[in-house]
């Protein structure tokens, strides 16, 4: 008797990791629909036209669904391809943004007092950090809320970003 086994790519799906990765670390990603048998199937690749191969690395399968670990040891936009044979599955190709939010330079001063209704900006240089949304976080004395903070994006200058600080009390 004579066996041919056919694996159809649109009975799996891969979940892609929901934010970006740190620089270093690692996001996993899932691809559901699996056995042991078909999991050998699987084709993973990732690219990035100027960096080296990021790591993808097995951690198992549990029930239906595997998991990978991503991680990239340079800052930029990756594309991750999951196939059987040569068809993507349902989710590939997807995107993983490699950042370091570490590598953010302030350009300029931070006010250290901001006078009632009044507004100062500063600009933060996020080119070697990579793209992405910049979010922070300001501390008041006393706990009440005493600025209005806002990241206006620059599209003349993708790499700076300026913070602009108004106070409110």
């Amino acid at each position: 008797p004579w066996q041919c086994e056919i694996t159809n790519p649109s009975s799996f799906q891969v979940i892609p990791p929901k934010d970006y990765v740190k620089q270093h670390d690692y996001a996993k990603f899932i691809v559901s629909g699996l056995t042991e048998k078909n999991k050998n199937k699987l084709k993973i690749s990732a690219v990035h036209p100027e960096h080296p191969k990021p790591t993808i690395k097995d951690e198992g399968i549990h029930g239906s669904t595997a998991v990978y670990r991503f991680t990239a040891k340079q800052v930029g936009e990756y594309e991750v391809n999951v196939k059987i044979g040569s068809k993507h599955i349902a989710g590939s190709p997807f995107r993983v943004q490699v950042a370091n939010p570490e590598k953010c330079k302030v350009v300029g001063v931070i006010p250290s007092a901001l006078p009632v209704k009044t507004t100062k900006q500063f600009q933060v240089e996020t080119v070697a950090a990579g793209s992405g949304e910049l979010s922070f976080k300001i501390d008041s004395v006393n706990s009440r809320k005493c600025l209005d903070c806002k990241a206006l994006g620059d599209t003349s200058n993708p790499g700076i970003q300026t913070v602009k600080l108004s106070g409110l009390v």
